[in-house]
């Protein structure tokens, strides 16, 4: 360290006298120094920490270099005088471009150096030095020139003139530095016509600079850049890391090296680097380059900003700080909108730093141009508002930009505007009081223009904007009830009286409005709230299914919060339950439902009152305003409600579509009471129905059903998160133990009613996941996300069905397992990776599920439609981790390595030879990118065929010489053969040794095929030492090769069948493969 230490300093001062007048040493050291780092840079052995500094040293004195060049042509803000710059235009940089003329003039330039070294006293030996190094440049120079006067010589048409003068010029140069060196006297001769001016120190040491530019350090520039540029292909980390941050030191001087395409291509390529550190190096270099350019590309703004959803976190956290700088400097709407929606969507990621950090982003990029806003003396939107018209239309841009950049998001409306909302009430929430006044304030100014052109819209038709205004209104009204004033409130109630059935949305929009605001407003208007528990009781004799939850959601936050008419409430409970009694009575009796739509909206109605008003509650507290409970029931109203929904979810009628309209309805209804009662959810009574569902094969029911795990695993966090802040603890900072997770300690209990509920129902939730329809899936892969966000349940048990959810074709459903692995792989690692062969196996049963037969391990992803591994998504979550790495290729090849003794092999369907075909296929199309990867499958495939392989051929060689294979005349494809009579002979274990033949088959197959994609030979292969130490580089995939395999060229794939035919047509396939190959039991001996 302290060697180290002493070298740093020493470069370090050197550097800071480089092309001082006095310092004339510092460019020979620094060139014989950096010498020393190309030799490092360019050597494969040696100290990987010299190596390592080596490179970044080469940035250091590239980019010091770079600042010196800069200078004399006067680029990036360097202030360079008129004099010099004649001066720089008439030197050549290149010694092989000098004339007479330009030598005599460098050679004024030196001898003003010495003159004023002269003058100032110098050191003697700084003079000296300058004098031995013109000397021997000048005399290297004359001895090139005069060896090519001498080549040129007897050729009679060439003028020698010209180099003939430069000779000249040259030796008297050389004398006269020689004779100025033993301290006599020496003619400066004057026949430039340049006439420098009077100089002082500071130009003395522009002219020094001028003269290094010439030198040979600085015509190395181009050198050390192109070793940094290799460096960028190395295989260490560091190398790579480093290279990144040493070119970024160089594009900050110098910006114009950027353009030069081989390095935008190089540095472009490390930001999809596996490395997280290399990707984050790049990451910063591009947006260190784009933050000094005029103009933001398009294109690599489009780059940059993608890696916002980088698997690392150390990227992800990057861009989101450096996207604010970007926003400020751009003019482009599109990108500006682009900007705010990344960040708040990052405001839900899983590392708690980035979500903090794009909440302060999102505030500065969304709320930073309303400080331009002068507010005057009225601190509120209204009168200073509207004093200005050039400032209300700057405030209706602005919140125009903001409601683009929420439409920007992905998901639905609602998901959106949560976004929206969650974002507003954290930016309240963490804001002091003089700041919260201020974002109020600003608030009110958007909501003020949102209305304003909400009414506009709605008088123009504007169907779809009127809502998303309406959408937009509500998150920034939920967050902060009391930005709506009392004339925007009354405004909104004629949208509530809906005459028109596309009028529900809108009626919607406004029920969700005043559920979160009316109850939290200062002072509640008693009159108004009766009035829209009057519009809301005639929208729900009227309204559709999908209404009926906001509509009793919003009458029961008015009656609960501001009215307090109970009996409203009791009434329309009590008319419900009565209807369904009698429903009830006619099922029993006749077999029927006369009016089953009525019914179902009956039961839903039911089991929302229970969820947003707690009758027994108030009764307790009330009772002299809940009386008239008492006609329904005397007991408690949840129990008698629960059992009468019960009642509903079975089948109590004939007719099989109102039966399971019914159903639906009730187990909807039964949700909504669990969310609010979850010790319903656990009774035996509850239990039993959830497992029947499962049991059944109805889609519909296990959609709701998920639906109804998701409302109370949500609502049961909201709890707990109430109970946890009131005591101080977080439930997110609660360690729960992974023995817990797995339900195998005492504090299992401890987890609550979900905990148990998820540990009981988690496996049959996992088989939905991989359901019939792909609304199941996403219904079901929904819950599995939130248990795992939860903790509720160990992530390794919820692997199989990420993995296969992976390789959907649907893209959301794909994205939602994408991220969540992403997730719990950061969290968990490779504990997540102990059953991988169940992960894989179940990938193969979900694609087998939606293709049938025709299974194949690759298909058509992304925009431009490339067949890419379906178990790519997999792979490039896993590759950044080696061990991981390697156990999810291993166990690509391991099923291969199969039992061919017949006494233990499994009878006809002991292996799947499709899952075989799936596996290979996902081997031949994965992006492998490092020659390690390729080497680890390919040598576990030689070891199965030299032990599978070399004991199966004598057995094949064995059925061959009794006739049981034989090279039978190809009959038609389509099989008219007796099956009797082709099975005859087949016994177990022949058809054992047929399968093992196709598998092997199989396995030789892919293996040359990846040699081939791969330009990989046998020696490569057998060089590979699985545990040795390796020096990894990067491969390149041959387009031109086939990645695709045609497995019919076997007769089993082609008939589908496993006879006579098809097992000597394996056979003699395997035995022909295995001679091409080279393989025998003699090469397994020898291994």
């Amino acid at each position: 360290m302290e060697y180290r230490t002493i070298l740093e300093c020493t470069i370090e001062d050197i550097l800071t006298v480089l092309n001082d007048p006095d310092w004339p040493v510092a460019e020979l050291i620094l060139h014989v120094f950096s010498k020393i780092l190309v030799g490092f840079t360019d050597s494969d052995t040696g100290d990987l920490y010299l190596r390592t500094i080596a490179i970044e040293w080469l940035g250091t004195i590239a980019a010091r270099i770079k600042t010196g060049l800069n200078r004399i042509v006067g680029a990036h803000g360097s202030y360079t005088p008129e004099w010099l710059y004649q001066l720089n235009k008439s030197i050549p940089l290149h010694g092989a471009d000098h004339t007479a003329t330009t030598l005599q003039l460098m050679d004024r330039c030196r001898m003003k150096v010495y003159q004023s070294l002269l003058e100032e006293v110098s050191d003697e030996n700084t003079q000296q030095f300058y004098l031995a190094t013109w000397g021997y440049g000048c005399a290297s120079s004359l001895k090139s020139t005069l060896e090519r006067i001498q080549d040129c010589a007897d050729d009679i048409e060439n003028d020698l003139s010209v180099p003939m003068e430069l000779a000249s010029s040259l030796q008297s140069s050389c004398h006269r530095y020689w004779l100025l060196s033993l301290g006599l006297e020496a003619f400066i001769p004057k026949q430039s016509r340049y006439e420098f001016p009077e100089l002082n120190r500071n130009d003395l040491q522009l002219i020094t600079e001028l003269l290094a530019t010439r030198s040979s350090l600085f015509q190395n520039i181009n050198l050390f850049m192109s070793k940094l540029l290799a460096c960028l292909d190395k295989n260490v980390v560091a190398f790579r890391t480093k290279a990144i941050r040493a070119i970024g030191q160089i594009t900050a001087i110098s910006p114009e090296i950027w353009e030069e395409a081989h390095i935008h291509q190089a540095v472009v390529q490390r930001i999809y680097d596996v490395s997280p550190s290399v990707r984050d190096a790049a990451v910063e270099l591009i947006a260190k380059y784009l933050s000094t350019q005029p103009e933001l590309s398009s294109k690599l703004y489009g780059i940059l900003s993608s890696r916002i959803m980088d698997t690392a976190p150390n990227v992800r956290k990057r861009v989101v700080k450096l996207l604010p700088d970007l926003y400020d400097k751009c003019d482009d709407m599109e990108i500006k909108i682009d900007i705010g929606a990344k960040l708040l969507q990052r405001m839900d990621d899983n590392e708690v730093s980035i979500q903090n950090n794009a909440l302060k982003a999102a505030q500065k990029v969304l709320f930073s141009p309303f400080h331009t806003i002068d507010q005057g003396t009225d601190n509120s939107f209204g009168q200073s508002f509207g004093n200005s018209k050039a400032r209300k239309q700057k405030i209706a841009n602005w919140t125009n930009l903001i409601t683009s950049t929420v439409a920007k998001l992905n998901g639905s409306v609602s998901g959106r505007n949560a976004i929206l909302t969650g974002f507003i009430q954290k930016t309240i929430e963490k804001a002091d009081d003089k700041l919260r006044q201020w974002y109020e304030t600003i608030f009110q100014w958007i909501v003020e223009s949102l209305f304003e052109k909400m009414l506009m819209l709605d008088e123009s038709g504007n169907t779809m904007k009127f809502f998303h205004c309406m959408a937009t209104i509500h998150a920034f009204t939920k967050a902060c009830p009391t930005l709506l004033t009392e004339t925007q409130v009354y405004t909104l109630l004629p949208y509530l009286s809906v005459s028109e059935s596309d009028d529900w949305t809108i009626g919607q929009y406004v029920m969700v409005l005043y559920k979160d605001v009316l109850p939290r407003l200062k002072h509640g208007d008693v009159e108004f709230a009766h009035m829209v528990e009057g519009v809301l009781l005639q929208t729900l004799g009227k309204c559709p299914s999908h209404v009926i939850h906001d509509a009793v959601s919003c009458l029961c936050a008015i009656v609960g919060n501001i009215s307090h008419r109970y009996s409203i409430l009791i009434k329309m409970l009590g008319s419900c339950l009565a209807s369904l009694e009698h429903d009830k009575q006619m099922a029993r009796k006749k077999n029927l439902i006369s009016k089953p739509l009525k019914t179902a909206k009956a039961l839903m109605i039911c089991g929302f009152l229970c969820q947003y008003f707690d009758f027994d509650e108030k009764r307790a507290r009330k009772a002299d305003l809940m009386t008239e409970l008492d006609k329904i029931d005397k007991g408690k109203i949840t129990s008698f409600v629960f059992e009468l929904l019960l009642y509903f979810t079975k089948d109590i009628i004939d007719d099989k579509n109102d039966n399971r309209q019914i159903k639906l309805a009730s187990l909807m209804a039964l949700g909504s009471l669990y969310a609010s009662h979850p010790t319903f959810m656990i009774t035996p009574e509850s239990t039993g129905l959830l497992d029947k569902i499962f049991e059944l094969d109805d889609v519909e029911l296990k959609i709701q059903l998920m639906d109804v795990f998701l409302g109370f695993l949500h609502a049961e966090e909201t709890r707990i998160q109430k109970r946890a802040e009131g005591s101080g603890d977080s439930l997110y900072s609660k360690t729960i133990d992974v023995e817990t997770l797995l339900g195998n300690t005492e504090e299992f209990a401890e987890l609550g009613a979900n905990g148990s509920l998820m540990q009981r129902y988690l496996s049959s939730i996992l088989k939905c996941a991989l359901g019939s329809t792909n609304q199941l899936r996403l219904a079901a892969f929904d819950v599995i996300e939130t248990v795992i966000n939860q903790g509720l349940a160990h992530p390794m048990m919820c692997m199989p069905a990420i993995v296969a959810a992976e390789t959907s074709p649907d893209v959301i459903l794909r994205n939602k397992a994408y991220y969540l692995h992403i997730y719990i792989h950061n969290k968990f690692g490779n504990i997540l990776y102990s059953q991988m062969d169940a992960n894989l196996k179940s990938a193969y049963d979900y694609q087998k599920l939606l293709c049938g037969k025709h299974i194949k391990g690759f298909g058509k992803r992304g925009g431009d439609e490339v067949e890419e591994a379906l178990l790519g998504v997999t792979y490039s979550v896993l590759k950044e981790k080696k061990n991981a790495r390697t156990e999810f290729l291993l166990n690509l090849v391991k099923p291969f390595n199969i039992d061919i003794k017949p006494s233990t092999a499994m009878p006809h369907d002991f292996v799947e030879m499709n899952y075989l075909t799936f596996l290979a296929d996902s081997l031949l199309t994965l992006p492998f990118s490092l020659s390690d990867e390729l080497y680890c499958v390919l040598h576990a495939m030689d070891r199965i065929l030299l032990t599978v392989g070399g004991a199966l051929l004598p057995l094949v060689h064995h059925y061959k010489k009794e006739g049981v294979v034989s090279a039978l005349s190809y009959m038609d494809d389509d099989g008219d053969i007796d099956d009797e009579k082709d099975n005859f002979g087949l016994d177990q274990e022949y058809m054992t040794a047929a399968k093992s033949a196709i598998t092997m088959v199989i396995l030789i197959r892919t293996k040359e095929a990846l040699k081939a994609l791969y330009n990989i030979d046998d020696q490569e292969i057998q060089g590979y030492q699985p545990n040795g130490r390796h020096k990894s580089h990067t491969l390149t995939k041959d387009l031109d090769e086939n990645s695709h395999m045609d497995w019919k060229e076997l007769a089993y794939f082609r008939l589908n069948k496993l006879n006579s035919f098809t097992a000597s047509d394996a056979c003699l396939a395997f035995e022909k493969r295995m001679e091409e190959a080279d393989i025998s039991i003699h090469n397994a001996t020898d291994q």
